[in-house]
């Protein structure tokens, strides 16, 4: 089954590419559409790499998830008899790491960089001062 709308804006969502001006990231739109089956208007011979990349992005939906759920959370670092450290910051970064790893590998199935770090604090800035990928 071809990409839906919904499949592109979150495959879009996680390499940083916005949807207002598609026109800028020609090579991945290209590439979104490339790897559907030859069926559903792509250049694969079955749907297994357009599956792939769904089954990734269901996998960063659910990190995105459990960053949001976290912030009401902490995780136990170390217990002892009478204290408890807990650790925040260090179970947002796995996440945060893991989300990387992941939009690393749907970046690498479909041949593109990433254009901005979904799962960074940093926001992109209006001068393009801040972008730790090299452009599609």
């Amino acid at each position: 089954m071809a990409f839906s709308e919904a499949d592109r804006v979150q495959i879009r969502k996680y390499l940083g590419a916005g949807s207002l001006y598609l026109q800028l990231f020609p090579k991945l739109e290209n590439a979104i559409t490339v790897v559907q089956s030859i069926a559903d208007g792509g250049a694969r011979p079955d749907s297994s790499t357009e599956n792939e990349v769904k089954l990734y992005v269901t996998k960063l939906a659910t990190i995105e998830s459990n960053l949001e759920a976290l912030w009401c959370q902490a995780q136990v670092v170390q217990a002892g008899k009478d204290e408890v450290t807990l650790d925040v910051k260090g179970g947002i970064r796995n996440l945060r790491n893991e989300g990387r790893r992941l939009v690393g590998v749907i970046s690498r199935i479909l041949a593109v960089a990433p254009v901005w770090d979904y799962f960074s604090a940093q926001q992109p800035s209006a001068d393009d001062s801040y972008n730790p990928y090299t452009p599609m």
